[in-house]
């Protein structure tokens, strides 16, 4: 997938200038409960592509939270535990021909910019080469975080991703990623130019008929495509 004007296009021919979905699943928090952890292997990715026909899924890498954590996200103990999920889940979206989502997933006011790049400098390093692989530098900025603290953590990810890969870079928003609008005004600074804003959407608290659409449209409106990485 590359980021074309206000679409995501395909590399191959007949997608070259046609926009392009892809369906699939997010995980749930890779630091959470069991319940949530048994997913991240080969045998689950295996059956969500044959039986659910999936055609990305997204390493929901739980980097460190209050609620979900059970003392294994990357920042509270879990890197080694981290980084082998994330082998698990990567290796088997490329067996299965699938995308894949490297998310940074943290909800917080404070991105842990300097971790983030140390993180996706090794993600993109064993697996930017793929072009099964999709870069989200941080999952849902909240707690007053605003879209220039949120644009200076993607600058500085996206640097550390592109000694090793040209592929797609996703970028979150204030407001738990609810504002691709402000994202695609936000002076992103990417040397390939292969990034997107995030929206998430949830259809029992965001109205389709409300502001989510408008702020999607008002991104595209500026050529930069919107990825809805959670719904």
């Amino acid at each position: 997938l590359k980021a074309n004007g206000s679409k995501l296009s395909g590399s191959c021919p007949q997608y070259a200038n046609s926009a392009v979905q892809v369906k699939g699943m997010s995980l749930f928090w890779s630091s959470a409960a069991d319940s949530a952890t048994t997913f991240y292997n080969e045998s689950a990715i295996n059956l969500m592509v044959k039986e659910m026909n999936i055609e990305v899924i997204r390493f929901a890498m739980g980097v460190k939270n209050d609620e979900f954590d059970k003392g294994r996200g990357y920042l509270t103990g879990g890197e080694d535990l981290q980084k082998a999920m994330l082998m698990n889940v990567v290796n088997a979206a490329i067996d299965n021909d699938i995308y894949v989502i490297i998310d940074w997933h943290i909800e917080s006011g404070n991105g842990y910019t300097s971790d983030a790049v140390k993180f996706f400098e090794f993600a993109a390093q064993k697996y930017g080469s793929y072009n099964n692989v999709i870069f989200e530098v941080w999952n849902e900025p909240k707690d007053g975080a605003s879209m220039g603290t949120v644009a200076s953590h993607a600058n500085s990810v996206i640097s550390a991703i592109r000694k090793y890969s040209d592929n797609l870079v996703l970028v979150g928003s204030p407001e738990w990623s609810s504002h691709p609008e402000q994202c695609a005004e936000a002076g992103i600074q990417d040397s390939k130019n292969n990034f997107g804003c995030t929206l998430h959407f949830y259809a029992d608290s965001h109205s389709a008929s409300g502001d989510y659409s408008s702020r999607a449209n008002q991104a595209m409106s500026k050529n930069v495509p919107v990825f809805a990485t959670e719904w």
